[in-house]
């Protein structure tokens, strides 16, 4: 069996989840403190409609993932750790903006549609909850089509193999049973020809979504190389000079690739998988019928 490239150490884990089930515990409790605040019965109604709507049409569920993700990475190496200080300048910014396109603008025009919370009128919250979840389908579209991967361009200059390991222990539980049901998802090649367990996929998703061009045909030659030669295939008559190593550890590419993984990149061969629903729970009994999936 071989070695897992991007495994994390005993003590890299037990920090990760020491980090993260504070988090966790924090956003769950805040996100049920408002259906249980003092207020009237059919305020309590219209919280509890927007906390269900929240959780199955916006990329919440998503965004606890990216948590898991971010406090799992400060102890995967000394060098994450020490980056770390730079990213707390910016981060906070850049997934304040995520929020508020994922469910603050939706969760403001209920507000505002709602008016008064101590004397409200019903017909202004029954507007306010057919509302919501429209808001929150529309700008779930403005999340991931273009907010997501906008922010995720800050994170371009990381080491690969610190954000790859950082997706071990809690970030790979949360994607597991919360992110990954019924959420669109970003993979380097279309979804039916995926193969593998859910962790994989969530590693082939990180790479896909956190990596710039380069670091990820880096991360595919290491720990899928059978993916890296089905997007890297060379053309009939030419061969690729695969360069990767370095002495500093930092990951290189020959310019052949190099340039290969920017036409991907600019053709969008990696390929936008939007997992629907219905389909998405067919495809993947199916998969799990042949074998395919742990």
């Amino acid at each position: 069996m071989e070695a897992d490239p991007f495994s994390s150490g005993t003590l890299a884990t037990v920090l990760s989840w020491l980090d993260a089930v504070p988090i966790f515990l924090a956003v769950v409790g805040g996100a049920f403190a408002s259906v249980f605040s003092p207020s009237r019965v059919t305020v309590k109604i219209l919280y509890a409609w927007m906390l269900l709507c929240a959780l199955a049409l916006t990329p919440a569920r998503y965004m606890i993932f990216q948590m898991m993700l971010g406090a799992s990475y400060p102890w995967q190496s000394l060098r994450a750790f020490f980056s770390t200080f730079f990213l707390a300048i910016y981060v906070p910014i850049v997934f304040g903006f995520l929020c508020l396109v994922a469910f603050g603008i939706p969760i403001l025009a209920a507000i505002l549609i709602a008016g008064s919370m101590d004397e409200p009128r019903l017909s202004r919250l029954f507007v306010a909850a057919v509302v919501f979840p429209v808001a929150c389908v529309a700008t779930s579209w403005v999340y991931y089509d273009f907010a997501l991967p906008l922010g995720a361009r800050t994170l371009h200059w990381l080491h690969p193999a610190d954000v790859m390991r950082a997706g071990n222990g809690p970030a790979y539980v949360t994607f597991k049973y919360l992110a990954l049901p019924y959420t669109p998802m970003m993979f380097p090649i279309p979804a039916e020809q995926l193969s593998g367990s859910d962790f994989d996929l969530m590693r082939l998703h990180v790479a896909s979504v956190y990596l710039s061009p380069t670091n990820r045909a880096w991360v595919l030659k290491t720990a899928y190389p059978k993916l890296f030669e089905q997007l890297y295939q060379p053309r009939s008559g030419s061969r690729h000079n695969f360069t990767f190593a370095s002495p500093d550890g930092v990951p290189r590419l020959s310019g052949s690739v190099r340039r290969r993984a920017s036409q991907c990149e600019r053709s969008g061969a990696w390929g936008v998988v939007r997992v629907e629903f219905g389909r998405a729970v067919a495809f993947r009994s199916e998969i799990r019928r042949a074998g395919w999936f742990n």
